[in-house]
């Protein structure tokens, strides 16, 4: 399964949190990140996170995402169910 989340302008980093339904419930979750590539893989991606309930994307800029878009792939042979939320901190502008 493939997601994009737009992120131009907003305050890096991106900081993910994946809820899986049945936790007790074994997986083999694994999680690819690009801002480039549009299906990242194991092996075009900047970021993977394996079987990770937190875990954070920044930007090379230090403030803001420049780029439009980060591109997540999602893959389990056991197969799950899960819930995957985006948050941003605050910019000094906003607090």
């Amino acid at each position: 399964m493939y997601y994009k989340f737009n992120v131009r302008g907003m305050t890096t980093p991106a900081k993910f949190s994946v809820i899986k339904h049945d936790a007790k419930k074994k997986t083999d979750l694994r999680l690819f990140m690009s801002s480039i590539h549009k299906e990242p893989d194991e092996h075009t991606h900047m970021k993977a996170a394996i079987n990770i309930e937190k875990f954070t994307f920044a930007s090379s800029n230090k403030d803001k995402f420049l780029n439009e878009f980060i591109y997540i792939s999602v893959f389990s042979l056991t197969g799950c169910s899960i819930i995957m939320t985006i948050n941003f901190p605050l910019s000094e502008a906003e607090k």
